[in-house]
């Protein structure tokens, strides 16, 4: 076979692997993630018989561990419209605020002042933000596939949590 032939053989081959790689999260994707995961390390927080490596373990696991699946779970439950939005909010100085508190408390009003209220809470309590939250939580429609991403990082940290301590 001619080289240029070879040459082309070997680029067709390689596009469908390409084709095939999936678009990397949106940011509502992460910010779901961030808040299933964000939710477990409050629980445990707030958990008192939660030990501080099982609190530990968890503060470890990435925020986005999920991401991916919430990906798949929001483009097939949002429109483009609704996804668009959302994503403008959780990229904002305000969505991150979202996101980061949740580890702190499950309030979404409390790291904001009244006048920036006034903007958020009008987007956390919209129908498309309703949506990928009712959508996206591990005990929704979806749960078994969240749990199937969050679950083994959880278990490590159980099974840390549950070893003997050594020393005196």
């Amino acid at each position: 076979m001619p080289r240029p032939a070879l040459l082309l053989l070997a680029l067709a081959l390689s596009l469908p692997a390409h084709a095939a790689d999936p678009a990397p999260p949106s940011p509502t994707a992460e910010a779901m993630s961030s808040l299933v995961v964000g939710s477990l390390i409050l629980a445990a927080r707030t958990d008192p018989n939660s030990s501080a490596a099982l609190i530990g373990c968890l503060e470890k696991i990435p925020r986005t561990i999920a991401a991916p699946v919430m990906q798949e779970i929001v483009l097939a439950e949002l429109s483009a419209q609704e996804l668009a939005s959302l994503d403008k909010f959780y990229t904002g100085p305000y969505g991150r605020r979202v996101t980061d508190n949740i580890e702190r408390t499950n309030n979404p009003r409390e790291p904001f002042s009244d006048a920036e209220w006034e903007q958020v809470g009008p987007v956390l309590r919209s129908d498309a933000n309703r949506k990928a939250l009712k959508a996206t939580h591990v005990i929704g429609p979806h749960g078994g596939r969240i749990q199937a991403a969050v679950n083994p990082h959880v278990e490590r940290c159980l099974k840390l949590d549950e070893a003997p301590a050594t020393g005196s």
